[in-house]
């Protein structure tokens, strides 16, 4: 499958039709079309087993979804006809099409025809309605996002980590996978200073890690969209829109940030897994009370229990 970036280097090479109702495209190396219509709109057309007893049509924010259609489209010298699934980002909101090209990059299937364009559909329109959030994320939050996806590369199961990963503001914990709770955090440094709450090593203190992850922003670097690219490929359907679902829960529409922080390993202060029991933390005399937050630096902690973030992933 073809990269959000890919996409939408095909995308701009395609010229919007002059006669009302055409369609423009360029097919992509794995069978399906960009294109613009008329209008001005941008439009993904995706092969689907032919139903000629209905056509289905929905519309989330901006997009329009169709199932069913029959559809012409020019392609070079040549014209092409046949039954698509047609994703449509109208012309005036182009400042969403990074974000629409980044979900069909990571939600289409590998084969085409689709002959189950009904639950496509459906996968497709939950995870289009996240484009109407702004959650506007600061630098600490992609770079939270970044050490998380790490994680996720890191793992030899990616699925698992990806179907344990909560990601969302209320959650209390980061991942849970069976029995190991993990709470990642990053610092851009080479000391491991990370902010903490009380309650997250409260959980379940016998089975929790905090994964110390430090880096450095390099122009070099690994970007959040390099790490989509790469876990993509290991995931099953309904993880690939987990992961598609938590990225846009924290980056909303602009997609541009999954390319533009790049970041990398500090060589000499390399991730670690931390068990919870060993952080210190703020003495609390009441045992109710339990959301307190505060500021720990887990360097010298890390050096005596700390563990590799290989064996971690591997007993999972």
């Amino acid at each position: 499958m073809q990269s959000a970036e890919e996409l939408l280097a095909m995308m701009s090479q395609v010229r919007i039709p002059e006669d009302a109702g055409s369609l423009n495209g360029i097919v992509t190396p794995d069978g399906f079309i960009c294109a613009r219509g008329s209008a001005g709109e941008f439009d993904v057309l995706i092969p689907e087993v032919p139903d000629v007893e209905q056509v289905t049509e929905s519309r989330v924010g901006s997009v329009r979804l169709t199932s069913g259609g029959t559809y012409r489209v020019t392609v070079g010298p040549n014209v092409r006809i046949g039954s698509f699934l047609k994703l449509s980002l109208a012309s005036d909101r182009a400042d969403l099409l990074g974000a629409f090209l980044f979900i069909i990059a990571a939600m289409l299937p590998d084969e085409f025809p689709v002959s189950n364009a009904s639950a496509l559909l459906g996968r497709l329109t939950e995870v289009l309605r996240l484009l109407q959030n702004d959650p506007q994320p600061t630098p600490e939050t992609i770079k939270g996002l970044w050490a998380e996806l790490w994680l996720i590369r890191a793992s030899p199961d990616r699925g698992r980590l990806v179907r344990g990963w909560h990601g969302r503001a209320t959650d209390k914990i980061d991942f849970d996978v069976d029995s190991r709770l993990l709470e990642v955090k990053c610092h851009e440094g080479r000391q491991r200073l990370h902010s903490l709450r009380l309650d997250q090593l409260l959980l379940r203190p016998d089975e929790t890690f905090v994964v110390s992850v430090c880096i450095a922003s390099s122009p070099g670097g690994e970007s959040i969209a390099d790490f989509v690219r790469e876990i993509l490929p290991d995931l099953a359907p309904a993880e690939s829109q987990r992961l598609a679902s938590q990225v846009l829960n924290t980056v909303g529409p602009e997609v541009e940030l999954l390319s533009d922080y790049r970041f990398s390993i500090w060589p000499d202060v390399p991730p670690t897994a931390v068990p919870s029991t060993f952080v210190p933390r703020p003495l609390v005399d009441s045992p109710s009370v339990s959301m307190v937050s505060f500021r720990v630096d887990l360097s010298d902690v890390a050096k005596h229990h700390g563990r590799p973030i290989d064996t971690l992933l591997g007993a999972l």
